[in-house]
């Protein structure tokens, strides 16, 4: 479960990259705008932003966990292993796979195949 949330300092950061600010505690009133060059967002803007990067974040966890699980498993890829269950893997990496190119934000992942050799 992904327990990352977005803050205004996060939302300012992606809003506008760069722009120098600071912030007085955790409400938006307590931004104090620095930027010459960007114009400071506004409250909506920021809230939006925060509640975009919050439905982002379980999304980028679980491409970061699939990453992860077709890395540890690249091995069963080479030609030389001489796995006996080489599909089960293919099949395995291949649903990890769709995971990377399509997250979820609660992801069930499949149990990983376990090597097989004569």
């Amino acid at each position: 479960m992904n327990t990352r949330t977005a803050d205004i300092a996060a939302a300012l950061q992606t809003l506008k990259p760069g722009a120098q600010w600071v912030l007085r505690g955790n409400e938006y009133s307590g931004l104090e705008w620095l930027d010459q060059a960007q114009t400071q967002p506004t409250e909506t803007e920021v809230t939006a932003e925060i509640a975009r990067l919050n439905a982002q974040y379980p999304l980028d966890a679980c491409r970061e966990q699939a990453k992860a699980l077709l890395q540890d498993t690249d091995w069963s890829q080479l030609a030389d292993v001489g796995l006996l269950n080489k599909a089960e893997f293919d099949t395995y990496r291949a649903a990890v796979r769709a995971l990377v190119l399509n997250p979820v934000a609660e992801p069930t992942f499949p149990e990983q195949p376990v090597g097989q050799w004569s």
